[in-house]
């Protein structure tokens, strides 16, 4: 996580991945909310995010919030 928030400081554009689905393996995921909390404070500049969460309803604001943060 320090590695990337260095590259990030450096200017090099990082990106995360979702590890799974926060609706289908909630588990293994975590909580979508959190993982893109931590993803913008590493410095990311893109998401890669299961098609499963983007389809819930209930994420609508928080992609909301995080298109503005991204522009």
């Amino acid at each position: 996580y320090r590695t990337i928030q260095a590259l990030s400081k450096q200017g090099v554009n990082v990106g995360f991945q979702m590890l799974d689905s926060a609706k289908d393996r909630p588990e293994r995921q975590g909580s979508l909310e959190t993982s893109i909390e931590q993803g913008l404070k590493a410095g990311a500049k893109y998401f890669e995010i299961y098609q499963a969460d983007i389809k819930e309803q209930k994420n609508r604001t928080l992609f909301e919030k995080l298109d503005k943060k991204l522009r």
